[in-house]
């Protein structure tokens, strides 16, 4: 298959709504297509042609990412990501659920006592907020990680842990093509559970939420309730 056959195949395996693709994933797509592992240079060589002669368009994504130019069709033999297998079980799921609600209530009750009703909802659900799409990145991040290491997987990238993190850490679109928020690293539940007791966690908290809209901005752009910093708490009390 030479180099134009690769570039209409390319398009064939792109997501047919124009949405993007990272570049691992797509050269990954594009070799199973092929039938046979596609270099990083073959692939480049690929994609550069067809962002010179205008059927592919560049996207956002940190490590670069590639979209159907408007107008061009393909996409026939496009399969959006498939999850990995999640083990554990309902026990692990359930357990793990009870452990959300005992952190969630408890910083509840903590906080309930010393302010209104109002302002404790808007907390509350803040801390709900916060919990649930970081738990959710992390999980995702995990089948991430599960697909492209593992020979069997049509995402597989090879037994290169260097080329496992970068997907990780620069191909967004794994997240974004299954609807999960791409969170920062200091907006993740784990980082700020780590800085609990510093006095002025109520603004870690409001930064983490600015960065997680940073990251979001199609979709939370301005919409999240960055009030944390300004609650009349006493000093530590909502780390407690």
């Amino acid at each position: 298959m030479n180099a134009n056959e690769l570039g209409d195949l390319l398009l064939e395996v792109l997501p047919p709504d124009g949405s993007t693709m990272g570049n691992r994933p797509a050269r990954a797509a594009l070799g199973k297509a092929a039938g046979r592992e596609i270099t990083p240079e073959e692939y480049n060589q690929v994609r550069d042609r067809g962002l010179a002669i205008g059927t592919i368009k560049k996207g956002r994504g940190r490590g670069g990412a590639i979209a159907l130019a408007d107008g061009i069709e393909g996409g026939s033999r496009y399969t959006p990501l498939a999850p990995a297998a999640k083990g554990g079980g309902r026990g692990k799921k359930e357990a793990t659920t009870k452990d959300f609600k005992a952190v969630l209530w408890a910083s509840a009750d903590k906080l309930r006592a010393q302010m209104d009703a109002a302002e404790y909802k808007h907390l509350v659900l803040g801390l709900i907020f916060l919990k649930y799409i970081s738990d959710t990145f992390v999980e995702h991040r995990q089948n991430v990680l599960a697909m492209v290491s593992n020979p069997d997987s049509e995402y597989y990238l090879g037994d290169d842990p260097t080329e496992h993190q970068a997907a990780l850490e620069d191909d967004r679109d794994y997240y974004t093509q299954e609807n999960v928020f791409w969170v920062p690293a200091e907006a993740r539940w784990e980082s700020l559970r780590n800085q609990a007791k510093q006095p002025d966690i109520g603004e870690l908290i409001d930064r983490a939420l600015v960065a997680i809209e940073n990251e979001n901005p199609t979709t939370l752009q301005g919409k999240l309730d960055k009030r944390f910093g300004a609650a009349q708490l006493e000093p530590g009390r909502m780390g407690e």
